[in-house]
């Protein structure tokens, strides 16, 4: 019997392939190409180059994938949203195979404190029997007001709930740009007022609570801290935004080139647009600085300067004159975006007076194009009267550095902040009886 060659029919299915490995080399290799020319800053340890490297090239194909899906007009946010959350989980540690190493010691449960959903921290040890009221950290995540839930700081928050025994609430506030402005305040002063009319039943105690956010969680601690005074104990902002009067701060053009996609321009005026609940077209107006008007620049402008650093050795750079600024000649869109940029609970450091707010700690990182924020607010409350704050700039860090204390990427810098921050709450509230 003759043999049948069977070379012909299986060549597409071998060519195919052949192809599509050819094509995932190529593919890899550009990738990998585009990771090895991004850059990172001279002062990066050695040992965290090519993890800081990685957060950038994640950040940079979050921020392609955004602009491709808004090309292609799909929804943004629904496609987007579980994306970087699960990219944040996976880089952070948080999903297998990584996940198995996450403290147990730490219980997790979802809530709902005031109406509004929360995740809930809580010191799990059986040995140990609390009697005494505890104090607590009401923490605020980032995400720009639009992205991220109430579980991309839990690395954080457990970390922090198992080193200082107290217990954590992660706030899942309403987003943004379904739930604009000021409907995450909202939210942030519910679970906040709830905790502390009912401190004895939830075993907190009242002298010892704590807000704490990062970047636009940093902004939405500070508007609860303004509003709340001395019933909070403690605000912790971590590389927050404060103010939206002047996107050319020094620290805005110090990193313009080196890991601006862990925080891009762009993005940051989107985010600032929706959050605010502005018009579609202020996104353009914000993105050039033109959104505020001459008389209104010249009037505030001491309250967002260079002046207020300085001694800092923070920065070569100044503040640029207001006259040098473009202007926009839509008045009417100029004064929305105004109405927005001088709400002190919009934007915290245009508050026109910061006396007796509660003390604060700050977390800047000096490769954050958001640096200055919190330096110009530290510096402000340090002048107001009854108030103190801490300020902590990390010369490693970098927009969201914090949250990488866990799992492949783990920065030194990360680890050292949260400690730092673990001892300050440590000594200055736990212990401190006042």
């Amino acid at each position: 019997m003759a043999k049948i060659n069977t070379w012909h029919s299986s060549s597409p299915s071998m060519a195919l392939k052949l192809i599509s490995t050819l094509t995932l080399l190529v593919l890899a290799s550009f990738l990998y190409k585009v990771w090895d020319k991004t850059k990172v800053p001279e002062d990066i340890p050695l040992e965290d180059v090519s993890k800081v490297k990685t957060i950038e090239f994640a950040c940079r194909g979050l921020y392609t994938l955004e602009k491709l899906m808004s090309h292609l007009n799909l929804d943004t946010h629904a496609i987007g949203r579980p994306i970087m959350s699960f990219m944040i989980d996976f880089v952070q540690g948080q999903t297998w195979p990584f996940a198995q190493h996450i403290n147990k010691t730490v219980m997790v449960q979802s809530r709902h404190l005031g109406g509004v959903p929360v995740l809930h921290f809580k010191y799990n040890e059986e040995k140990e029997k609390k009697s005494k009221l505890q104090g607590v950290i009401i923490y605020f995540h980032g995400g720009g007001g639009e992205w991220l839930t109430a579980a991309y700081p839990q690395p954080t928050l457990r970390r922090l709930t198992e080193s200082l025994r107290i217990p954590s609430v992660s706030v899942e506030y309403r987003l943004a740009p379904e739930h604009p402005y000021p409907a995450a305040l909202a939210d942030c002063l519910k679970v906040t007022n709830y905790i502390l009319k009912n401190h004895k039943e939830l075993a907190v105690d009242p002298n010892k609570v704590i807000v704490a956010g990062d970047s636009i969680g940093g902004n939405l601690a500070a508007a609860v801290a303004l509003k709340l005074k001395k019933k909070i104990r403690l605000q912790v902002l971590i590389y927050p935004i404060l103010q939206v009067f002047d996107f050319l701060t020094p620290s805005h053009r110090e990193n313009a080139a080196t890991l601006k996609y862990t925080l891009h321009p762009e993005f940051l005026s989107k985010c600032v647009t929706n959050y605010g609940g502005l018009s579609p077209d202020a996104h353009a107006l914000i993105l050039e600085n033109k959104h505020i008007s001459e008389d209104t620049r010249s009037k505030y402008s001491s309250y967002v300067h260079s002046d207020l650093m300085k001694g800092m050795n923070i920065t070569q750079l100044s503040s640029l004159p207001h006259l040098s600024m473009g202007y926009s000649t839509d008045i009417k869109l100029v004064e929305e975006i105004e109405q927005r940029a001088l709400d002190p609970f919009f934007a915290p450091l245009m508050a026109d007076t910061l006396d007796n707010v509660t003390d604060a700690y700050i977390i800047t990182g000096q490769h954050d194009t958001l640096r200055d924020d919190g330096i110009f607010y530290c510096r402000r409350l340090n002048q107001a009267v009854d108030v103190k704050c801490e300020l902590r700039n990390y010369m490693e860090g970098f927009h969201a550095f914090m949250h990488f204390v866990e799992g492949p990427l783990q920065l030194n810098s990360a680890e050292q902040a949260l400690n730092d921050l673990i001892e300050f709450i440590d000594e200055n509230v736990m212990k401190n009886k006042n």
